[in-house]
């Protein structure tokens, strides 16, 4: 699959079903035959009984669809253990270019704490903007209140933890920050790839390994 030998890969520009069916039925008028589609999609702010709707949507014409149950694809990177040994890695390889002799001994869990809970109203905000709307079509029985004070209980639950948290904050924002830390207090930055490099098995989060088996999967159905 990381070849991309049997498939294409075409952004959407952001959440953007209307275009991605557009595209296929387009790609398949101009070849006259039927094309296989998979969709992926960040999950943004959206709520679980929107997520199940748009993938039963999704379904009537797409072979596979995933709507991420964290915020954005960048918010599986948010291991702070992982992160840790990144940030390790490329302290010693920045005192083996300038032979200084620097120990990391900083806490990634504790500065993820710090620039998250800078996050916390805004991220309230947006979701009592974009959700009720949507719900209040789903719901419309409930009370706009209602409604904001279901928004605010589900909220509340998953802040309070700093790993369920993690999959709801801002997760491009998130590491934006972090770098601007460790540039200041370590002269070091970490990039996506080297995440992911210093991951353990058993830290990958199970939702990604379930949909590169399910990309590879989809990959390898021959078309007629």
């Amino acid at each position: 699959m990381a070849n991309r030998s049997r498939f294409a890969v075409v952004p959407a520009g952001g959440f953007n079903p209307a275009k991605a069916k557009a595209f296929k039925e387009g790609v398949e008028e101009t070849l006259g035959a039927k094309i296989s589609a998979a969709l992926v999609f960040d999950r943004d702010y959206r709520s679980n009984a929107e997520v199940t709707e748009q993938l039963t949507a999704f379904r009537k014409y797409c072979d596979y669809a995933h709507i991420h149950s964290r915020k954005e694809l960048e918010n599986f990177l948010l291991v702070p253990e992982a992160i840790d040994r990144a940030i390790r890695k490329r302290v010693i390889e920045r005192n083996e270019r300038t032979g200084e002799k620097a120990i990391y001994s900083d806490s990634v869990r504790k500065q993820l704490e710090a620039i998250t809970a800078g996050m916390k109203n805004h991220l309230l905000g947006q979701l009592l903007t974009q959700r009720p709307s949507v719900e209040e079509k789903s719901k419309p029985d409930n009370h706009r209140s209602t409604i904001a004070t279901n928004i605010l209980a589900e909220f509340d639950n998953k802040w309070i933890d700093l790993d369920s948290r993690l999959q709801i904050v801002h997760g491009k924002d998130v590491l934006t920050a972090l770098n601007d830390y460790l540039q200041t207090n370590w002269q070091v930055s970490i990039t996506a790839t080297q995440i992911i490099d210093a991951m353990q098995l058993d830290e990958i989060p199970n939702e990604m390994k379930d949909i590169v088996y399910a990309l590879t999967k989809f990959c390898e159905v021959k078309q007629e």
